[in-house]
């Protein structure tokens, strides 16, 4: 397994130097399929593939500045013109690593760097590459191809009973055998190549959105039908009772505003009952789970068989607000493993981690990163014509963001954090369109003209 690891990051990192935009496309689509347990181990820790392909990509990317840095004019335009965001998001970051610095095992900085140095090469490659229209849709082509691969695997895996992998991968988990496959009394949870369930639920709520946008804009129709339709069933395979609320939550809200067309003197007012339902829905969930977490999880839990995993997550809140006021302000740090503090064998809140990792400075940074993303999207949403091109893309995107912001409440894994700030890097580029694209030799002055066709 060593050997193949090796050999696919060696050929990826040929593939980076010589066609990024190529590489770029390749990573999208590879993201649910290079698991941190396929990996080469060294020492206590492990050389992924994934990790490998992040690397490549930022050294590819400093190797295409140093040749032409007039190319990426455009990428310190973006960041310029959506500086306050970005500064949020680099004081985030520093106060991460201020607080891994400080912390009892500095090892961990590693995690911290495979973190910053992912978004930063998503962010960066998106503002190089998605301006042209044609990318565009390849990204779109790309990201529901990768989630309908998925899908089948999962279906796959179901009928095998035992993950898809098992065998090939290392110990990199620390409670439980990854070869053993998750279980819930009788009932297999599928994962795909994920390494929970409820990644692989988080993951297709965020397509889903990206899959009706796709249909909308006659983008391969086949394609997002069928990405699209099998989202529900997998979800339901993953046994994930967050991943079925979350997915009926944005299929409440792409109805609502597929439908507001009906109304067209209404739909500036119905937009913006649209965004604030939104994020009002999700900013409730998030509360009412901070201050009443027994009635809130005890809520979602249906029956015997959810007991353990309830009382559980309960045990969690304590522990990590118990934990944290010894260290209000930075935290412990980034860490691998939660089961280093006394009474938490794992953690299933990414609010609740923030919180642990970076005390109030992370995660009041992370707060007014959201909320600023929330003002900077409802008023530029408001401000575009109802029912264009442009709006249902960025509607479409918003929804995909807010099923984000929801599976942190049930998940602390940041795996998927990835898509979260494509989804917003894309918004983003889609408002500011306006760049011309080269199309078979014909130029098109605008994105969104191009994706009606």
């Amino acid at each position: 397994m060593s050997l193949i690891v090796a050999i696919a990051g060696l050929i990826f990192f040929i593939i980076a130097v010589l066609r990024l935009q190529t590489a770029f496309l390749l990573f999208v689509f590879s993201l649910p399929f290079v698991p941190r347990y396929i990996a080469i181990e060294l020492g206590g820790g492990a050389l992924s593939i994934r990790r490998l392909m992040i690397y490549s990509l930022a050294f590819a990317i400093f190797i295409a500045i140093s040749k032409n840095s007039s190319e990426w004019r455009g990428v310190w335009s973006f960041f310029h013109r959506w500086r306050n965001f970005f500064y949020i998001l680099t004081l985030l970051y520093v106060a991460k690593f201020i607080s891994t610095l400080l912390s009892e095992d500095v090892v961990n900085v590693i995690y911290w760097m495979d973190e910053g140095v992912l978004l930063f090469v998503m962010i960066s490659l998106a503002a190089r590459y998605i301006s042209n229209s044609i990318v565009f849709r390849r990204l779109l082509v790309v990201v529901m191809s990768s989630a309908l691969v998925t899908e089948i695997l999962s279906f796959v895996e179901y009928f095998i009973q035992h993950p898809l992998l098992q065998g090939a991968a290392i110990e990199v988990t620390q409670g439980w055998d990854m070869s053993m496959g998750i279980f819930r009394g009788d009932s297999y949870r599928v994962t795909s190549m994920f390494d929970n369930p409820l990644l692989l639920s988080e993951f297709l709520c965020f397509i889903f959105p990206i899959a009706y946008y796709s249909y909308r804009m006659a983008i391969k129709k086949w394609l997002a039908v069928l990405s699209g339709v099998l989202v529900m069933p997998v979800i339901y395979l993953t046994d994930s009772r967050s991943g079925i609320l979350i997915f009926m939550i944005a299929v409440g809200l792409l109805s609502a505003y597929h439908f507001q067309s009906v109304l067209v003197k209404q739909q500036k007012l119905l937009i913006t009952l649209l965004i604030r339902t939104l994020f009002t829905v999700g900013g409730l969930a998030l509360l009412v789970s901070v201050i009443y977490p027994e009635w809130f999880v005890e809520t979602i839990a249906s029956d015997s068989l959810y007991v353990a995993s309830t009382s559980e997550r309960l045990g969690q809140y304590d522990v990590v607000l118990q934990a944290i006021s010894d260290r209000l302000i930075l935290g412990y740090g980034m860490m691998q493993n939660f089961n280093v503090l006394e009474g938490l064998e794992g953690l299933d809140n990414y609010y609740l981690r923030l919180l642990l990792e970076g005390g109030l400075a992370t995660f009041t940074l992370y707060c007014i990163q959201i909320f600023l993303f929330i003002h900077i999207a409802s008023k530029k949403i408001r401000d575009i014509q109802s029912g264009s091109d442009k709006q249902i893309a960025m509607i479409a995107l918003l929804v995909s963001v807010q099923t984000y912001l929801l599976s942190g409440i049930f998940i602390s894994m940041p795996t998927n954090n990835v898509y979260f700030y494509l989804a917003i890097t894309l918004m983003f580029l889609i408002h500011s369109s306006g760049v011309e694209a080269k199309v078979s030799g014909h130029k098109v002055g605008n994105l969104l003209k191009f994706l009606a066709r």
